[in-house]
């Protein structure tokens, strides 16, 4: 027969049972089998009245509660199972002190706990008797019945909570209710009061459209006396307007009729077409002094390029090594043309491109854009002396615009009425172009 089948004696299991009761208060509840976890909030005496039965069954077919019921009543009497675990006889001959000891022996499993038992039988006080085999089925079906009494008594109080909420729940609705009959009432008034407004609002609406109906009539028949009155005024001003072209017309012929006399009379040959940027190939001016006539902005780069007949006189390496310096020369010329072309069809400007061939045996072959003038400068001149000739070359007045970060180049653009702009800002260019 295995151990946790052996019966106890009456006065072991009450402790076992007290023991228990103490201990699983410090369970999780999941660690408690169902039946315990109603009981498990209770205190200890109470768990013991109303949940013995469920405990000592538990005890006896669990045995992963066994061992958790049998730690944690360890912790809580350390010195109680010491006794419990002690191999040999343990001299105890206080009834209580040995029942206790029976007890945490039993729940422990120790070896020699079925000596404790004996122990504990030895030392019964004289009103103690061996369970009769019908006291245990007594006991199981008064604490049954006590669970039943406990189970119906926390029914009733539940159906007791439910009535009462129902009736809350009923009284709610009835306020519900008359609170929505009231603003149906409400919302019938308002709906009669609406149509009675709405049937005035569209017999006001018919006599206005009666009387916006004869407004249009009247209206009508003035707007046909005006037409009338404006195509006799347009008839007549175009006479008056066809007698003043004629007489501007007369007037243009006599000056283009004069000029051309003037100019067959001064013998003046027709113009070639070639510009003055297109003529410069060298110079040896060095600048100057700079003035104040550098633009720091994009958009007012962009406003002097749009100007009549502007001028755009690109340092190109100067700008090619600010923006795509990594880069081989080929691409960046590559790159700095195809910008430009951009920034020229954009704002129609004249695009010169100056790139340093002061060094170079060959001119290399480039590919520049419609509307862009590329030059190299050549052998032994620099493109700061070729820029500095262009600029000089155009006339008084005309908008010149020289981009580079060269100072030198700078101050002589600008010492000649020129415009300057850094090469970083005319990088910033490309991307509003």
């Amino acid at each position: 027969m295995p151990e946790a089948a052996r019966p106890l004696p009456e006065f072991v299991r009450s402790v076992v049972v007290a023991l228990a009761a103490d201990a699983i208060g410090r369970l999780a509840p999941d660690q408690l089998p169902a039946p315990l976890r109603k009981v498990a909030s209770f205190a200890p005496p109470r768990r013991a009245k109303l949940g013995g039965a469920h405990i000592l069954a538990a005890l006896e077919s669990d045995e992963r509660f066994r061992e958790r019921v049998a730690t944690q009543s360890r912790a809580l009497n350390p010195e109680l199972a010491a006794r419990a675990e002690s191999p040999g006889p343990v001299d105890t001959t206080e009834v209580r002190t040995a029942r206790e000891v029976a007890a945490m022996a039993y729940l422990m499993r120790s070896p020699e706990w079925e000596l404790r038992v004996k122990e504990a039988e030895a030392v019964r006080e004289p009103g103690d008797r061996e369970a009769r085999p019908g006291d245990e089925q007594r006991r199981r079906l008064a604490d049954q019945l006590e669970d039943a009494r406990t189970a119906t008594r926390r029914l009733r109080e539940e159906l007791r909570g439910r009535t009462e909420d129902l009736k809350a729940e009923n009284a709610s609705l009835r306020r519900t209710v008359g609170q929505t009959r009231a603003q149906l009432a409400a919302a019938m008034r308002a709906v009669e009061h609406a149509t009675r407004e709405a049937t005035d609002a569209k017999a006001g609406a018919v006599r206005a459209a009666e009387a916006a109906q004869s407004d249009v009539r009247r209206l009508r028949s003035r707007i046909e006396e005006l037409e009338a009155e404006t195509a006799h005024g347009r008839r007549a001003a175009r006479g008056a307007r066809d007698a003043e072209n004629t007489r501007l017309r007369l007037l243009l012929d006599t000056i283009i009729d004069a000029s051309q006399g003037l100019r067959r009379e001064l013998a003046l040959p027709p113009t070639t077409g070639a510009l003055p940027a297109d003529v410069v190939t060298s110079s040896d001016e060095t600048p100057v002094t700079l003035s104040s006539r550098a633009l720091t902005d994009v958009g007012a780069v962009l406003r002097v390029l749009e100007l009549p007949r502007a001028h755009l006189i690109v340092d190109g390496y100067n700008v090619t090594k600010t923006a795509w310096g990594s880069s081989a020369l080929d691409v960046q010329r590559a790159r700095l043309l195809s910008a430009v072309g951009v920034v020229a069809a954009r704002t129609r400007a004249e695009v010169t491109v100056i790139f340093d061939g002061a060094e170079l045996a060959t001119r290399p072959t480039v590919s520049a854009p419609r509307g862009v003038r590329v030059r190299f400068s050549p052998a032994g001149v620099t493109a700061d002396a070729l820029i500095g000739d262009i600029v000089s070359a155009e006339p008084p007045g005309r908008v010149l615009l020289v981009v580079s970060s060269d100072q030198e180049v700078a101050r002589a653009a600008a010492r000649e009425g020129a415009r300057t702009t850094s090469s970083d800002v005319f990088v910033s260019v490309f991307s509003r172009s």
